[in-house]
């Protein structure tokens, strides 16, 4: 993710969905699939400069 953000010039909002949201919802992980009430809360910090 870090070389599509820096080298590729994504945003870092579209390649966290690619690699979180999206592949929840294709595998119907309904649960893992948004931070919301019920769901669970799988979270990674970034530092945004690194």
């Amino acid at each position: 993710m870090r070389d599509a953000v820096i080298n590729e010039g994504i945003s870092l909002e579209i390649a966290l969905q690619v690699i979180t949201s999206n592949p929840a919802q294709v595998l119907k992980l309904s649960q893992k699939d948004n931070l919301k009430p019920g769901c669970d809360a799988d979270i990674v910090l970034l530092n945004q400069e690194t």
